[in-house]
This record gives structure tokens, C-alpha cells and sequence, in this order.
């Protein structure tokens, strides 16, 4: 608890000092710095984009890829492949 207290505490003043610096740079007409603490939730949306991307692009993983994609369609094609046009009714 008391960590937390003291955590808190510090996040506190270092959001104070980083509004005065943007207040600075306002004034100054600069770019503000960069924020001391960015969103959570943005930087773990990130993370997962990147991987999402990063996933396809390593060349086993294509080759793997790829692989299914051929042996899958063999199986359809082995499925509707002689009796596409048929019907499955008797001729007498």
C-alpha cells in the first residue's frame, strides 16, 4: 500500500512538471516534449499490431502457410472432383 502511495505520489509530480514544460513551450512556441507516461492501452494496442504484422512475414511461417492452403485444396478437389457433375440418382 504504501509503495502504491508513493508511486502515485511520484506520477503526481512528474504530471505537474510536464505541464509546466508544455505551458513553457506554449509560450516559447516550441513542440511540446514527449509525455512522460503514454497510455497503456495505446502502447499495448501497438504491441499487438506489430506482432499481427510481424507474423506472416517471417518465411517459415509463409512456407507453412502455403502448405495448407495447397493441402486443403487438394481435399476439396478430391471431394467434388468426380462426381461434380453427377447426380446421385439411379439410371434404369
Amino acid at each position: 500500500m504504501i509503495f502504491q502511495m508513493e508511486y502515485l505520489s511520484e506520477r503526481k509530480e512528474i504530471k505537474k512538471a510536464y505541464k509546466r514544460l508544455k505551458e513553457l513551450a506554449v509560450m516559447q512556441d516550441k513542440d511540446p516534449p514527449p509525455k512522460p507516461y503514454p497510455s497503456a492501452k495505446k502502447g499495448l494496442i501497438t504491441q499487438s499490431k506489430t506482432s499481427a504484422k510481424d507474423r506472416f512475414q517471417t518465411p517459415s511461417v509463409r512456407r507453412l502457410v502455403n502448405q495448407l492452403k495447397n493441402e486443403k485444396d487438394v481435399l476439396l478437389q478430391d471431394r467434388t472432383g468426380g462426381s461434380a457433375n453427377q447426380d446421385n440418382w439411379i439410371d434404369e
